[in-house]
């Protein structure tokens, strides 16, 4: 009698222990999805706008990216690029906080970081803001700009005639830089390169600069 009692007890004990088990399982898993859940909240009751406004090359290895921040309430630390082009996505993450209005120009190794596209062939670019949550902890957002690139030079990069370099972001007319020196833009393939000329070079004589071309 008394050893059935005691197995009673047992099983009982048994069974409150695998009810509390299981309850710490169901909680654990109930607060990851609730901490989920309010982290996604955190993020979509965010306003985040930013914008892509000029995507330019200063050498055939570089490209600069220059983006815009309007008014807004995320705590902005970083950003994601992506570049793609040839069916191909290359993503790089860049640190750095982005405040309210800000204006920042991020610069890209064509041979170090785009190893997957080039920028012979970049067709479109991407940008993810990299949020800092209440938390600490650090999310990506979604996708706040994409620009699909293109150029066109009307004057097909000649150096003595003025033209100009029109892109899906801005428009670039070269220019003179003092009495002899020009700076032509003209495009590889989609991104407009600035650069600069010495007009004595092409001249190979006496030259001078004059309303955005070389005069020999």
């Amino acid at each position: 009698m008394e050893k059935r009692g005691l197995s009673t007890i047992i099983v009982s004990l048994i069974m409150i222990l695998i009810v509390l088990v299981a309850i710490g399982i169901v909680w654990v898993i109930v607060s990851g999805i609730l901490k989920s859940s309010s982290e996604q909240v955190d993020i979509t009751g965010l306003t985040l706008n930013m914008k892509i406004t000029e995507v330019i090359s200063k050498n055939s290895n570089v490209v600069d990216v220059r983006i815009k921040r309007s008014p807004g309430t995320a705590d902005i630390v970083g950003v994601v690029f992506l570049f793609e082009g040839g069916g191909k996505v290359d993503s790089v993450e860049k640190d750095g906080v982005i405040n309210e209005l800000d204006e920042k120009t991020f610069t890209f190794n064509d041979n170090i970081e785009l190893l997957n596209t080039n920028l012979n062939g970049l067709e479109k670019i991407s940008i993810v803001p990299i949020i800092k949550l209440k938390s600490g902890k650090e999310k990506e957002g979604n996708v706040a700009d994409g620009v699909e690139l293109s150029c066109s030079d009307s004057d097909g990069g000649s150096n003595f005639i003025k033209g100009e370099a029109i892109t899906s972001l801005d428009t670039y007319e070269d220019y003179c830089n003092g009495d002899s020196n020009l700076f032509e833009f003209y495009c590889n393939s989609n991104v407009v390169v600035k650069y600069q000329v010495v007009c004595l070079v092409p001249c190979q004589s006496s030259a001078i600069c004059s309303n955005g071309a070389c005069v020999c």
